[in-house]
């Protein structure tokens, strides 16, 4: 299981990876928000994720790789007004329509919480949903605005480039919410299926962190 953003990194190259080398391995991969993917993680349904693990649930329940936080950003359709600006502040977005997250989500409390430092007053206009494709559509058809993880955003901006229907908001300031973890449950063995693709995500982890520092200097 993974969020949504790691999901895309992380977990398809691991899988893509699985399947060349390991045709007999069948994968069962759910995307969904941490809360639901730490409780399958707990009861069995999932052999890892990653996702975040929730506060209310203590560090002894998990064998936790804790990771670099996740870079959010805004996206717009091509041809947006936003985009004609080389760098965008926060509040110039705020006027627009915005798409985002259901209330309490991780993403959505994280920017919430960033316009209100800054004293930007929070977007007026907005529709609530949990629905990528949803969100995809909204932007795509309209002026509307959302929050992203970069990750996927970069997928569907490279997606039929350069005529993409997406393009990722010039902004002056780097967003991010708050590291997630590949998560296994204390004590719980993996079948060797598992554990192949384990060890494929967390070298796949590893090539990334290796990446970043060197990027880093």
């Amino acid at each position: 299981g993974a969020v949504t953003g790691p999901a895309v990194e992380h977990m398809l190259p691991a899988i893509r990876t699985a399947r060349l080398a390991h045709p007999g391995i069948a994968v069962n991969m759910e995307v969904a928000t941490s809360d639901v993917l730490v409780a399958k993680l707990l009861d069995g349904s999932l052999d890892f994720a990653l996702a975040r693990r929730p506060r209310h649930l203590g560090p002894a329940l998990f064998a936790e790789r804790v990771l670099a936080p996740e870079p959010v950003c805004l996206i717009a359709r091509a041809g947006h007004p936003l985009l004609r600006r080389p760098a965008l502040e926060l509040a110039e977005t705020v006027d627009y329509d915005w798409v985002l997250p259901l209330e309490g989500t991780l993403l959505r409390t994280t920017l919430e919480a960033l316009l209100v430092a800054r004293c930007i007053p929070l977007p007026r206009k907005v529709l609530n949903t949990s629905s990528i494709l949803l969100t995809l559509v909204m932007v795509n058809q309209t002026n509307a605005v959302a929050p992203m993880a970069s990750s996927v955003a970069a997928f569907f901006a490279a997606f039929g480039a350069p005529d993409a229907p997406i393009r990722p908001l010039p902004l002056a300031e780097r967003l991010e919410v708050e590291p997630y973890a590949l998560l296994l449950a204390a004590g719980r063995s993996l079948t060797p299926a598992a554990r192949t693709l384990y060890d494929l995500v967390s070298r796949q982890l590893d090539a990334r962190t290796m990446g970043t520092a060197v990027a880093g200097g």
